[in-house]
């Protein structure tokens, strides 16, 4: 569709509009320039009269005042001042312009004053009669009095060498200020129409310039609008537009229409040219998206094909090789000849390292697949650092090296980690420092850095040295590759797949954390990771150990609900599945807004709130709810990773009722609880998956009504996932089958059905495929006896 060319959208347009308006700007200054100067010369003219009219009285009034003074001297000297008070009314009567003539001795005492004759003999007290008798030479002062302007002549009398008094003489400005006003007046009426003249000739030399412009304008633009519209025409495809435009000048818009022309002629030839190569890029691309197809389709084939290999030889290798190592093991200590013990390590140390293999193989093969899952929990990592030491201690020992730790002591004692996929990284990292080192030392350090002020998240930077072979530079980045060494003599030597770091540097960056290698080739290395925002676990990793031992089932609340905010999930489930124990109903929150509109809405009978959150943190949302009538009464524990804000004050102010700081342990949780709710403790056996035991042992009166929805879900949902999982043997199915069996065990609070469900997750997870299947067979058995004790 071709565009139509609006006026007000013209270059046309546009030209008219600056160019009238450059001439009305000019105009403007020009007409205010010429006038401000005008008036200008008018006032300047003005002003010099005034200043000629001021200088003549001056003269006239110092001629007059001194004249007059002598006269007064002589005659005060010869006592005849009477003669002078007949000369002064005769004088004032005479001039016009003189208003008064005051005679007045050192003390202010009036003789003659023509202005006020009443006043004679008196004393003159006002201001301008003070600033006269204040004069010792003759002075000029201009005053106003009563609205009145005056110009005054003051002449001191002397008899002798003493001051005898002052002659004042007032002359009024009246006449002179009458002609300033006048002329001003004069002059504002010829700046009037001065500017009423200007507005007229602007307006005409406008209405000449404008039509001047409109002419100029329409012929200079005449030609773009119809280039614009060939231009447009030849967008659309018309590649024949050009062929109407005609060239009459040779001016900057005759050589642009010659071009334009010759662009749309070079145009035609190359859209033909460019037809057919569409036409043949069409084929082919056609043909390669079919290739591409084919090819996606037996990469898919071949991931499934190899996904489903390694499960199924996951179960042909593990079984056989859990018999060798578990005899093998066995044997080593019956057998007591030293030639057949050695044939026994042998096959034990095949057998681990087969072991090996086969986790790293699989773990890359999940990660590749995206299939791998980070699963968070409170792990204490100082407990997690000595376990590494103890692992690596034998062989440290037996290679003479020294084993050096350096963990930070503030690190907190619980945070949020996957602990399996950590020690996983730890084991890599110190298993290839001892092996690659021959004599020194490894040395395991740790330390932290809070990301944020409440302390409830941290940067944990974890490192691993030796003084070992060391990694040459430019091998730095291939040794994370998969399969991967620094050369061949390293592997003939030291042994390996090439598989750890890959998957360590995996794991680490799946954790939120990045890995890099440091060092000297021949001197050593440093692997140094760090894992990122890490959060402050809301509980301990593990329980205390203290006099009176504390289990958490024999805990129980009366029915009540219990909310829980904090912005991070892991936080709020761990709260929960502590909770979900003890008969309390948990309702979440990840931040103080959403606290507020549920506490409205199920008005628990405590809260657990963190401090620091977003949108609104635990201060803003508790003040929010202890200002809520529906609310206020509610009590509010704080619960959070920073030591700050344990401020009694701070936290009073705020409304908070109780306060907890992270890592919590649950004695200490439910001790603070207690003193808002009622709690009780009694004991609750642990049902085992055995057939002996009964659901009833272990569930209160209110879950045993719900017994027959827990038997109906594992009839109907849990049992036909059971036999696919138990046909097809694959890990990541039986996984996946205990997860949602150990979720429907704590929902419905069976603890023996939630311990099988662990057990059976355990191990699927350490690749016990001997235990897994025996844990599968009695499934069958566990669903018959809880629907049988019905």
């Amino acid at each position: 569709m071709i565009k139509k060319i609006l006026f007000r959208n013209s270059i046309h347009r546009k030209f008219l509009s600056a160019m009238t308006g450059l001439i009305i700007s000019l105009l403007v200054i020009l007409t205010f320039i010429q006038i401000s100067s005008q008036k200008n010369i008018l006032e300047s003219e003005l002003q010099t009269r005034i200043d000629l009219m001021k200088r003549n009285l001056n003269e006239r009034g110092k001629a007059f005042s001194d004249n007059l003074a002598l006269q007064v001297e002589n005659a005060i000297a010869s006592f005849n001042l009477l003669s002078i008070i007949n000369q002064t009314d005769q004088a004032v009567k005479e001039h016009e312009e003189l208003s008064y003539i005051i005679l007045m001795d050192s003390k202010g005492e009036a003789h003659i004053h023509t202005l006020n004759p009443e006043l004679q003999g008196t004393r003159l007290t006002a201001k301008e009669d003070k600033f006269a008798m204040g004069q010792k030479t003759a002075v000029i002062n201009e005053y106003v009095k009563n609205g009145k302007g005056f110009m005054e002549f003051i002449v001191p009398i002397q008899l002798g060498a003493e001051l005898w008094g002052g002659l004042r003489i007032g002359y009024s400005l009246e006449e002179l200020n009458r002609v300033i006003v006048t002329a001003k007046g004069k002059i504002e009426k010829e700046t009037g129409e001065m500017v009423i003249r200007s507005i007229f000739t602007c307006i005409g030399f406008v209405i000449i310039s404008s039509v001047i412009i409109l002419i100029l304008s329409t012929r200079l633009s005449r030609p773009l609008i119809r280039l614009t519209q060939s231009a447009q025409e030849l967008a659309h495809g018309n590649f024949s537009a050009a062929e109407k435009i005609t060239v009459k000048s040779d001016d900057e818009v005759g050589i642009l229409a010659q071009t334009f022309k010759n662009m749309s002629k070079d145009l035609r030839t190359s859209y033909e040219k460019l037809e057919d190569y569409s036409r043949t890029l069409e084929q082919k691309v056609e043909k390669r998206t079919k290739e591409l197809a084919e090819a996606r389709d037996q990469a898919v084939s071949a991931s499934e094909s190899k996904s489903q290999f390694l499960a199924n030889m996951s179960h042909e290798i593990r079984t056989p090789l859990n018999a060798i190592i578990g005899f093998s093991e066995l044997l080593s200590s019956l057998v007591v000849e030293k030639k057949q013990r050695s044939y026994l390590e042998s096959v034990q140390t095949a057998g681990k390292s087969l072991l090996t293999l086969i986790n790293d193989i699989l773990d890359l093969s999940k990660m590749e697949a995206g299939r791998m899952e980070i699963h968070y929990e409170a792990v204490n990592p100082h407990m997690l650092f000595h376990e590494i030491k103890q692992v690596f201690e034998i062989k440290i020992l037996e290679k003479g090296l020294d084993f050096l730790m350096e963990i930070d002591p503030d690190l907190p004692q619980s945070l949020l980690l996957d602990e399996t996929r950590l020690r996983q990284v730890l084991f890599n990292l110190v298993g290839n420092a001892v092996k690659f080192t021959s004599k020194g030392h490894v040395k395991l350090s740790a330390c932290k850095i809070f990301t944020d002020e409440e302390a409830s998240k941290l940067d944990l930077t974890i490192s691993v040295e030796d003084t070992g072979i060391g990694v040459p530079e430019e091998h730095r980045e291939s040794i994370f590759d998969s399969f991967k060494q620094q050369d061949s003599h390293i592997t003939k030597k030291y042994g390996g797949t090439g598989l750890g770091l890959s998957i360590t540097k995996r794991l680490v960056e799946l954790m939120n954390g990045q890995i890099v290698v440091k060092g000297v080739d021949k001197m050593g290395s440093i692997f140094e990771v760090v894992l990122r925002n890490i959060p402050v676990a809301s509980t301990q990793a593990l329980a205390l150990k203290e006099d009176q031992p504390f289990d958490i089932g024999r805990v129980s609340f009366e029915k009540g609900r219990v909310m829980v905010v904090d912005d991070v999930a892991s936080n709020r489930n761990l709260v929960r599945a502590a909770l979900s124990k003890t008969g309390l109903e948990v309702v979440e929150a990840e931040d103080g807004q959403k606290a507020l509109l549920l506490a409205k809405e199920h008005k628990p009978d405590l809260i657990l709130m963190d401090i620091r959150m977003p949108v609104m943190d635990g201060y803003e949302a508790t003040k929010e709810l202890k200002g809520i009538l529906k609310t206020q009464d509610i009590p509010v524990i704080a619960l959070t990773a920073s030591s700050k804000v344990g401020n009694p004050a701070k936290l009073k102010e705020s409304g908070f009722d109780g306060f907890l700081a992270k890592p919590v342990t649950m004695r200490h949780l439910f001790k603070e609880m207690s003193r808002f709710l009622t709690s009780v403790e009694k004991p609750v056996p642990i049902l085992e998956h055995n057939v002996d035991d009964t659901p009833q042992e272990s569930l209160a009166p209110e879950e045993l009504k719900r017994l027959p929805d827990l038997i109906r879900t594992l009839r109907e949902e849990f049992m036909p996932q059971w036999e696919e999982s138990k046909g097809a043997m694959e890990m990541e199915a039986v996984e996946g089958f205990s997860e949602r069996l150990l979720k429907l065990g704590e929902e419905y609070k069976v603890p023996g059905l939630i311990r099988y469900a662990g057990e059976l997750l355990e191990f699927t997870r350490d690749f016990d495929v001997e235990q897994m299947e025996t844990a599968l067979k009695e499934f069958p058995g566990i669903v018959k006896k809880i629907e049988g004790e019905e």
